[in-house]
C-alpha cells in the first residue's frame, strides 16, 4: 500500500491483548481492599500505540492506575480456541464493545 492509497481503503482494527500491573487510585471505592493487581485487556485497535492509549483511558475510567506493562501481543483467531474460557469471553466482549477488561487483584494484608 502506498501513501496515495491511504484514503481509499478503511483502516483495519486488530485485536491486541495487553496485561498491565495496576494499583487502585484514590477514587477507587475498593482502594482499602486491593493493594494492586493485574488488568488483562483485549482491545480492537489500529496500532499498538492506539491500543495502549485506549487501554490507558479505560483503566483510568475504572479508577486504576497503570504501574507497568507486563505483556502485549496480537490475538490471532486461530488461537482463540486455546484460550481459557474466561479469556474467550473477554475476547467476545471486546468484539462487541471494542475493548474489554478483567481485573484480578491482590488483597491488602491487614495486620492482626
Amino acid at each position: 500500500m502506498t501513501k496515495h492509497d491511504l484514503g481509499k481503503s478503511p483502516r483495519k482494527l486488530y485485536p491486541i491483548w495487553y496485561q498491565y500491573e495496576v494499583q487502585p487510585t484514590a477514587a477507587n471505592k475498593e482502594k482499602g481492599r486491593w493493594h494492586g493487581g493485574l488488568a488483562n485487556l483485549i482491545v480492537f485497535a489500529y496500532s499498538d500505540q492506539d491500543g495502549r492509549a485506549k487501554c490507558g483511558r479505560h483503566i483510568a475510567r475504572c479508577h486504576w492506575e497503570i504501574t507497568r506493562l507486563t505483556r502485549a501481543f496480537p490475538v490471532r483467531e486461530e488461537n482463540l480456541e486455546h484460550l481459557e474460557p474466561v479469556f474467550q469471553e473477554l475476547y467476545r466482549e471486546a468484539e462487541l464493545s471494542g475493548i474489554a477488561v478483567r481485573f484480578d487483584g491482590w488483597c491488602v494484608n491487614k495486620k492482626r
